[in-house]
């Protein structure tokens, strides 16, 4: 139901799931303030048995402020004033055509909002994380909760402590391959890196994490153990064209780097990685470190693309 389609709004059924289309600039605001307007007249209900939830404090104030302007607005026109909010007169004629079309539906529809005005500090709008701890404040034996618990509305502290632990048992710790630690440090990897990719996971609960097949049945074997033959082979297939087309390879990237990011693709840069080529080429029997592949990987085609 969008803003300007009030068939959809008058006619929407106020038992069971309405789905209100929740991209900017739709409507959702006045579709709400009209649903609760409706629920007011129509069922009646009163404020308190109405739950409204948004998600943040600024968000629930303003919907709150903007239900109780609907209201005031629609109470004032049917006592018959000659300006209202735009849209409420299409509205209460829909309204009161449902409740009867009369002046006692009338008398009944004044009373029921001049009531719902006078309790409207006990409205149920509310914060999703206000909510959940009056919930939970209400039905602790229900829900199995403490009776005494605290709110934690910004969840940073714990995030970075389940981050830190994870981090000293897995990372700083002796377990962790020397070749493994050094390309982490490369690559500048951090606990506070960590915790964003955390809070970015945390904020879709319900998604599947799918991971490649190779990487869920591989074992814990040093990076380039025998699990990893197609990476040795690979490795082999790159330097082997190393060597062959280094002058051909050069010159593009030459050819390429005023249209790539100046920094990553800066003159000492490309020397830097040019050098790691050739340095894993002359080796009798390449070992790839992991600490290298941000420079090899800068004269990958993968990896440059135009800036502009």
């Amino acid at each position: 139901m969008k803003a300007g389609e009030a068939p959809g709004l008058h006619e929407a059924a106020l038992d069971g799931v309405q789905l209100v289309e929740a991209s900017a600039g739709t409507g959702k605001t006045w579709t709400i303030c009209g649903l609760y307007l409706r629920l007011l007249l129509e069922r009646p209900l009163d404020v308190s048995a109405i739950l409204v939830v948004t998600f943040t404090t600024a968000a629930r104030d303003e919907l709150r402020e903007r239900i109780r302007l609907r209201i005031e607005a629609a109470l004032q026109r049917l006592r018959g004033a000659a300006e209202a909010e735009s849209g409420v007169d299409v509205f209460l004629d829909a309204a009161r055509r449902r409740l009867g079309g009369t002046r006692e539906a009338d008398a009944i529809a004044q009373r029921r909002l001049a009531g719902a005005l006078q309790r409207f500090d006990e409205a149920a709008i509310q914060t999703i994380h206000g909510f959940s701890q009056r919930a939970l404040a209400d039905a602790p034996f229900v829900a199995g909760v403490p009776l005494s618990q605290e709110l934690i509305v910004d969840d940073e502290a714990p995030r970075m402590q389940v981050v830190l632990d994870f981090w000293r048992r897995r990372i700083a710790g002796d377990a962790l391959a020397l070749p493994l630690a050094a390309y982490l440090d490369a690559c500048g990897d951090t606990p506070q890196a960590h915790e964003r990719l955390l809070k970015r996971r945390l904020a879709k609960p319900l998604a599947l994490l799918r991971w490649p097949d190779e990487a869920a049945a591989s074992d814990e074997a040093d990076p380039m153990g025998g699990a990893h033959e197609e990476l040795r082979a690979a490795c082999a297939t790159a330097l082997a064209r190393w060597r062959d087309e280094r002058a051909a390879i050069v010159a593009v990237v030459d050819e390429l780097r005023p249209m790539l990011h100046k920094t990553w693709y800066s003159p000492a840069a490309v020397a830097k990685a040019i050098e790691s080529w050739d340095r894993l080429a002359a080796q009798p029997a390449p070992a790839l470190y992991l600490e290298e592949l941000p420079n090899l990987e800068r004269l990958c085609a993968s990896r440059m693309k135009p800036t502009g």
